[in-house]
């Protein structure tokens, strides 16, 4: 967001209550948050993976067949 022309709303004492950003700002940001989220789901997805794989070397958690684990889906 550079460069992006700002407004504040502001209440009767000057206080700032919220932000107006031009819709094409918005638009942007909206996307690059959305694609942030689902950047971090899927992190969070591989890392819990590997923390299933690490248990199930060490014997804490039993294997699951391709087709239990397909079925799940």
């Amino acid at each position: 967001m550079h460069n992006v022309k700002i407004q504040y709303l502001t209440d009767e004492e000057g206080n700032k209550k919220a932000v107006m950003i031009p819709i094409d700002e918005w638009k942007k940001f909206e996307r690059q948050f959305l694609e942030l989220m689902e950047y971090a789901s899927f992190k969070s997805d591989i890392r819990s993976a590997f923390t299933e794989v690490q248990e199930i070397l060490k014997g804490n958690k039993k294997k699951q067949t391709l087709k239990n684990f397909l079925d799940e889906c």
